[in-house]
């Protein structure tokens, strides 16, 4: 009866270190994937960034752009 009660322990616990075990690589893999959305996030806003950049230099005007006239 004793051997049956300590061999029930062990196997609780070592079920529960499996479990925990798993969660842990479950965790572990979602923050991965996590990283990684959100790296592909960082990259398409950063294109965004330089393709509004762009074509704000080119809307805006330039000192270059205006001739200043010397007759006035």
């Amino acid at each position: 009866m004793f051997e049956f009660f300590v061999i029930s322990i062990v196997g609780v616990l070592l079920g529960m270190s499996m479990m925990w075990m798993s969660s842990q690589q479950r965790a572990e893999r979602l923050a991965h994937e996590n990283l990684e959305q959100m790296q592909k996030q960082i990259e398409v806003l950063m294109h965004q960034n330089e393709i509004l950049r762009n074509q704000a230099e080119q809307q805006t005007p330039r000192a270059d752009d205006y001739v200043v006239s010397s007759e006035d």
